[in-house]
């Protein structure tokens, strides 16, 4: 899923707190998302997570 910072609530797509982002990329996956992207650079943890979909 692109702009997983778009997702309603949006969060900020650079600048998400680590706790709003793991939550968006755990929301995505149990959705069924096979991978997420936004600019969060400063939180490569959440960029390399990998999690259970569905």
């Amino acid at each position: 899923m692109t702009d997983a910072q778009n997702v309603a609530p949006a969060i900020d797509g650079t600048h998400a707190t680590e706790a709003q982002a793991r939550a968006r990329v755990t929301e995505l996956a149990a959705r069924y998302a096979g991978f997420a992207t936004a600019d969060w650079y400063p939180l490569p943890s959440v960029l390399s997570a990998v999690v259970p979909r569905g």
